[in-house]
């Protein structure tokens, strides 16, 4: 105890040389757990104990082995050698180099994770701060290959997606499409096996999205419901495959032009865990859009609701990476020129149907530009025609005739001339004829 209190009191240089000590040996296990890519918690949190376990080692040499040279000084036994503090601190170093090794890094990534994404839960709404650490926290666990529990991913889900549809830009759109890295890369593989497993088919059977001026074998689309139906049935002891195989059969609901039953398996699959926002927010909002147009009554309530809804997720969607199907190198339906074609063209028929005239022809216009390479496609004439519909309902006949001019430049459809005949002599006929033209103006399969 004499001794203790003379280190604590007066022995300056001793405490001097054991603070010294313990920040270098903290210093060599922070440089050793970045040098093996442990996450910064592990590294700082790793360096604080060794500095913590060393200035103990330190003090306890003190007073123990100093004291005993001591007492050996006072008689007439020879003197030992004291500890060099050179020899101490090599020692420290290479146990905290085995300490490293012995590490149980992936409980500690996963430990790590599961704190971060806690933390991220609960700040709501999400703060840029957090989003910037939501993506480096989902992009680690995407790289180490870490499960997240549902009690963990469903509030991240939530928070990252309020926030993105509120602010559809980085870093929230950064930190949306860290968690579809993050499902693409742990979630869906094990789930696309299983998939197979449980309905001896490819998966890509299910997961290929027609193009919009695909048609659609009805048949096939009901053989493919029964099919997930089934796996669904299958999956009880599976969350990844439940969710997956939920949101593959939504997207065959909405093809077959069922929005409400399309919405309802998107809502169980989030409730079991679905959180590829990519998949989610364009299934959702088509299915909305879908709905809105089958609402007879123009001024229903939940009609304009829907289509209010359906323009957010089309605005977020077109920030997010594209679903995986339409990512994945073997589709063959649809590129990631068409896809964000048909989100301008189905954002554009929701502002259209809900008068904002202007905005419907800003996304008309991205429509024609992201089309420019196929002149005859279904997008093409059908933005063209909305087009002059929206220049007409606001009046500006010369930004009409201009579009019909335009149409006709572009792909020698001889309705243009007729179209531009009838502005030029009744604009009110003229927009009679380009709605009967265009009376299934949803540019989904099942409605062509």
């Amino acid at each position: 105890m004499d001794k203790l209190d003379q280190f604590l009191t007066t022995d300056t240089r001793a405490r001097d040389r054991a603070a010294l000590t313990s920040v270098t040996a903290g210093f060599v296990f922070g440089l050793l757990a970045d040098a093996f890519r442990y996450p910064f918690e592990v590294a700082g949190y790793g360096a604080a104990i060794t500095v913590a376990i060393s200035y103990s080692v330190h003090v306890w040499v003190y007073c123990r082995v100093r004291a005993d040279v001591n007492k050996k000084r006072s008689g007439a036994e020879p003197v030992s050698r004291q500890i060099d503090r050179r020899w101490y601190l090599l020692g420290t170093a290479v146990v905290s180099v085995l300490l490293l090794a012995i590490l149980p890094a992936g409980n500690v990534d996963a430990a790590v994770i599961d704190w971060r994404l806690r933390r991220i839960s609960r700040d709501r709404p999400l703060s840029p701060a957090r989003a910037r650490e939501a993506s480096e926290t989902l992009d680690l666990a995407s790289e180490k290959r870490i499960m997240i529990g549902p009690t963990v991913k469903i509030p991240v889900r939530d928070n990252i997606s309020a926030a993105a549809l509120q602010n559809p830009y980085p870093p929230f759109t950064d930190a949306a499409n860290s968690l579809v890295k993050y499902i693409r890369a742990v979630e869906i593989p094990p789930a696309v096996q299983a998939m197979a497993r449980a309905t001896g088919h490819d998966v890509r059977a299910f997961r290929a999205l027609p193009g919009g001026n695909s048609s659609i074998n009805h048949q096939e689309l009901q053989a493919a419901i029964s099919e997930l139906t089934r796996a669904i049935e299958l999956s009880r002891d599976n969350p990844s495959l439940q969710w997956y195989a939920y949101m593959l059969r939504a997207s065959r609901y909405y093809f077959q032009g069922e929005p409400d039953k399309a919405l309802a398996d998107i809502a169980i699959a989030e409730d079991r865990g679905a959180a590829d926002l990519s998949g989610i927010v364009y299934l959702k909002a088509s299915a909305l859009n879908q709905r809105a147009l089958l609402v007879l009554e123009p001024t229903s309530e939940q009609r304009i609701e829907d289509l209010k809804q359906a323009i957010k997720l089309f605005t977020l969607a077109l920030e997010l990476t594209p679903p995986e199907w339409i990512v994945d190198p073997a589709n063959t339906e649809m590129t990631v020129q068409q896809y964000r074609a048909a989100l301008y063209g189905e954002r554009a028929i929701a502002r259209f149907d809900l008068l904002q005239f202007e905005l419907a022809i800003s996304d008309y216009r991205k429509v024609l530009e992201l089309e420019s390479s196929d002149p005859i496609a279904f997008d093409t004439w059908l933005s063209l025609a909305m087009t002059i519909s929206a220049y007409l309902y606001l009046g500006d006949i010369q930004g009409a005739v201009n579009t019909t001019n335009e149409w006709e430049r572009t792909t020698h459809d001889q309705r243009a001339t007729q179209i531009r005949r009838l502005i030029q002599s009744d604009p009110r006929e003229a927009l009679r004829f380009l709605h009967d033209m265009t009376q299934a103006k949803c540019p989904y399969p099942s409605c062509s």
